[in-house]
């Protein structure tokens, strides 16, 4: 049994951890060795995952009438 992470190309932060019987060999997938959500939403930096700061919300602005 195989498992690993799949991360978004561009932003490197996980969306998923998945169990897989063949082992997976694409540019968005990091083998690992258990199976961890708690990496989901944070950001593989090329040797461990690092927490993602939230974005801070905007105030919301008065409409214009």
């Amino acid at each position: 049994m195989y498992i690993s992470a799949q991360i978004n190309k561009e932003t490197k932060i996980c969306y998923a951890v998945i169990r897989s019987t063949e082992l997976i060999k694409t540019d968005n997938s990091i083998q690992i060795e258990s199976y961890d959500t708690s990496i989901l939403g944070k950001k593989w930096n090329g040797s461990s995952w690092e927490e993602v700061p939230l974005p801070t919300p905007e105030e919301p602005t008065e409409p214009t009438t």
